[in-house]
């Protein structure tokens, strides 16, 4: 079982609380289905485990959910946007570069309210896309 944090400043609100019911909002109402994270020692797998938590390592500490990974990507993000470099499912072909719709949706999937406060969230390199199914 893996644990992944969230915590709420990519979101635009100001305090906590806002941030807090913001993200449970996203992924309880399964709008918010992926996160992506810096590549790591760790990676995750398919169909393994997850417990979905807001703010660990602090005293208000909350799970929010328990999920099943349902797929895994890697995204390059380079000057011109993010790029589909590897897809566990095989439907995206590597070098695929996300735009137009395919980047709306993908900021979407990941909470974004845009694709300008998404692509400002990231710093350019690789990162593990993770897809969840609430359980």
């Amino acid at each position: 079982m893996v644990a992944v944090n969230f915590s709420g400043w990519w979101t635009g609100k100001k305090s906590r609380e806002e941030q807090k019911a913001y993200v449970f909002d996203k992924i309880r109402s399964r709008i918010k289905d992926q996160t992506i994270r810096k590549v790591g020692k760790r990676v995750i797998k398919v169909e393994e485990p997850l417990q979905l938590y807001w703010g660990m390592r602090q005293k208000w500490c909350e799970k929010i959910s328990d999920a099943i990974c349902t797929r895994v990507l890697k995204v390059a993000f380079d000057v011109d946007g993010p790029v589909i470099i590897y897809d566990s499912d095989g439907w995206i072909a590597p070098g695929f570069r996300l735009h137009g719709k395919d980047l709306e949706d993908f900021a979407t999937r990941d909470g974004f309210e845009s694709v300008e406060s998404f692509l400002k969230a990231f710093e350019l390199g690789v990162y593990n896309v993770y897809r969840w199914e609430v359980i």
